[in-house]
């Protein structure tokens, strides 16, 4: 993927990339403002309108449906129109839904159809966001800063998930539900304005992928959908990193379907050390998001992303848990399963975004992201049945299994045969794309 940088650009550190920056900025507090909406939404609506849970397990679900709905179609939009401007305008959505919330607290006017709409609401623009977010950032930086880039983007997130929801409960606790609502709108606010300050769209300028916005049919929509995931499909590399992450996640999401009735249940765990072998997990991706650029350089791309598929036994390890060793076995397993998965994100993410053409960069991303969250959906549904059919301990076997298994898609694969993403190249199978799909 060519790219024409300024000087300004090509500094050798990311911290003095300004668009980079902005973009850094600009994405950490608005996935923690969506972090915090995630917990923030049903407190209120427990702790105001006293929600039964099936109307919370409703907010959850309808942030699912979101993504399930939109995804795809996301993909197409992004490519035809500027990825910053999709940016702004989720951002500036989000806010607005989120500071009617306390507005209708004040008034006394909130009820529980106006929390469905907003967990709507904000699900799709949030997916939209993350779309539009994939495909900018590869032209904001140098090709061979990519891996550097997407570790400091994945240390970000972590902090994000680790912190997000502790400061959604702390801010309802300290402040109140209005005022925390409030903040939270903020956050989408201050994300808008470093990326409509600061940010621009000269990275997509260069790449020539800036396209009119011209109205778009039902049948072409659906069409640059396909291409999208017939691009995928085409690419004897991508194909099978998309479905070993669709695999890993269907595992992860069945794994969790359980873990918290294993670890309350059947290994008598405290909720306080459950929150801190949760805390334990975070550290070991926010570890691995700052080590992994350097492994890849030391290690090679191609190699890390294999050793990463290669560790996934990794998932047997709360298998051995017991009640007297349980808070120790369950925080090792945490650290190294996220290390993994994080460091194993890092690594696809550069090599799909340094190999796929400017102008498919949304709809590619939009696919694997539809593909990899209905895996997830199905493994929470699997892990759930399961887990009663069988047992939680059991069903973190199967899901351990599966994973490990799955690892042979990339161990069978031209990656095998390489030390970097960029050797990839030489392999007679691994050019197959067809230019035609764009």
């Amino acid at each position: 993927m060519a790219q024409n940088l300024d000087e300004s650009d090509r500094s050798p550190t990311l911290w003095r990339n300004r668009r980079f920056m902005a973009a850094w900025v600009g994405q950490t507090v608005s996935d923690l403002g969506t972090q915090v909406t995630t917990l923030a939404i049903p407190l209120v609506a427990v702790l105001t309108l006293h929600a039964s849970t099936f109307q919370v397990g409703m907010l959850r679900a309808l942030s699912m449906l979101a993504f399930l709905v939109i995804a795809l179609p996301a993909g197409s939009l992004v490519d035809r129109w500027s990825r910053r401007s999709v940016m702004l305008w989720c951002d500036l959505l989000r806010a607005l839904v989120m500071a009617g919330l306390p507005v209708a607290m004040v008034l006394d006017l909130l009820n529980m159809w106006q929390l469905y709409i907003a967990a709507l609401v904000i699900g799709l623009a949030s997916v939209v966001f993350g779309v539009a977010f994939d495909s900018y950032r590869v032209g904001i930086v140098p090709k061979d800063q990519l891996a550097e880039a997407n570790a400091r983007f994945a240390v970000a997130e972590s902090v994000s998930r680790f912190s997000g929801p502790s400061i959604g409960a702390t801010l309802v606790s300290w402040v109140g539900a209005v005022a925390a609502l409030a903040v939270d709108a903020l956050s989408y606010l201050v994300s808008f304005v470093f990326l409509a300050k600061w940010a621009d769209d000269l990275g997509e300028q260069r790449e020539g992928r800036a396209q009119p916005r011209a109205p778009i049919s039902l049948r072409a929509l659906v069409r640059e959908v396909g291409a999208g995931i017939s691009f995928i499909h085409s690419h004897p590399v991508l194909s099978r990193i998309t479905a070993y992450v669709a695999v890993g996640n269907l595992s992860l999401y069945a794994s969790i379907a359980v873990m918290l009735v294993f670890m309350v249940e059947s290994l008598h765990v405290n909720p306080a050390m459950v929150g801190f072998v949760f805390a334990v997990g975070e550290i070991g991706g926010l570890l691995a998001g700052l080590l992994a650029a350097r492994v890849m350089r030391r290690a090679g791309s191609a190699r890390t992303l294999c050793l990463a598929a290669v560790c996934a036994p990794v998932s047997y390890i709360p298998v051995l848990a017991s009640p007297e060793n349980a808070v120790w076995v369950l925080a090792l397993f945490m650290l190294a399963s996220s290390a993994r998965y994080v460091t194993f994100d890092i690594a696809q993410y550069t090599y799909r975004q340094s190999m796929c053409p400017p102008q498919l960069l949304g709809r590619m991303s939009a696919s694997i992201r539809w593909v990899v969250g209905s895996a997830g959906a199905a493994g929470s549904l699997i892990g759930g049945w399961l887990g009663i059919l069988l047992s939680p301990r059991l069903t973190l076997a199967i899901a351990a299994t599966v994973l490990t298994l799955g690892a042979l898609l990339l161990l069978f694969s031209p990656l095998r045969q390489a030390r970097d993403f960029e050797d990839l190249a030489e392999h007679p199978d691994s050019g197959r794309t067809s230019k035609s799909l764009a």
